[in-house]
């Protein structure tokens, strides 16, 4: 069962125009780096070398957010898909409870699209690693690649179920997009510096538990960044627990939502 449905979810993907998007994405940051490259030796300044290579790795979680978001798309689309009552009817036909079609399905999904992330991720740190190979480490990439993974990892059970609950793979992209923002915003030093000015203790409190309830993308993203900048070889696990929980709590509420629904 498991295998036919990521069969469908690979070769889905593949087909669809979302492929041509990941290649211009792709070639926009790739062109970037020789850009950056053709800079430094045209300057022939050593000094600034590490400087645009600490840059050029800055580019692996930008380029990391587009191709999440779209991913997040793919999702999006894929998830109403699969539960139309002639598709998901086949599979229920079978000795298949509606628990495994959902989580066969939802991980299908996550799987086809962790690996075009990794892939096109990884395409970049080669280019990455043979352009800036004195400044920038082959394992610092690759944990970086993961942790990008990571966080498009724990998006995939709200946008599916989001899928379930409006049945539109746009008002779920829309939504899911909107709560990106939201825990975007929280996760700035300056929106926490204004809060702390308020003198409003509710208003703090609610900003504070939507905090740790949102997937923490940001902190996620910026795991090593943040080590490096305290000076501390150990990451600081807090945002990837808190956002697994929160993954899980949503995938809960997902498998009931869909338990209970008419097909």
């Amino acid at each position: 069962m498991f295998r036919g449905l990521l069969l469908l979810a690979f070769f889905g993907t593949v087909k669809s125009r979302l492929m041509y998007l990941y290649g211009i994405v792709l070639l926009v940051w790739v062109g970037a780096l020789f850009v950056i490259n053709n800079a430094t030796i045209e300057l022939n300044m050593a000094s600034n070398a590490s400087i645009n290579g600490v840059g050029a790795f800055s580019g692996i979680p930008s380029l990391a957010s587009a191709l999440i978001f779209l991913s997040v798309f793919g999702v999006s689309r894929k998830i109403p898909e699969m539960i139309k009552p002639t598709l998901a009817g086949f599979y229920l036909s079978k000795p298949l409870s509606r628990t495994g079609f959902l989580s066969y399905t939802i991980l299908a999904n996550t799987l086809v699209f962790s690996f075009l992330i990794l892939l096109l991720l990884g395409i970049y740190g080669a280019f990455l690693s043979q352009l800036f190979p004195f400044h920038i480490s082959g394992a610092e990439i690759i944990k970086q690649l993961f942790l990008e993974v990571i966080v498009f990892v724990i998006y995939v059970p709200l946008i599916s179920f989001l899928g379930l609950i409006t049945r539109s793979g746009s008002f779920a992209f829309l939504i899911t997009f909107a709560v990106w923002l939201v825990a975007k915003i929280l996760a700035l030093e300056e929106m926490r510096g204004f809060l702390s000015l308020l003198d409003n203790n509710l208003m703090t409190q609610i900003a504070d538990v939507a905090y740790y309830i949102l997937p923490r993308s940001s902190d996620i993203s910026s795991m090593l960044a943040t080590a490096k900048t305290v000076g501390s070889d150990s990451l600081n696990w807090s945002a990837l627990l808190t956002s697994t929980l929160s993954a899980v709590g949503v995938y809960s509420l997902a498998v009931l939502k869909f338990r209970k629904m008419d097909l």
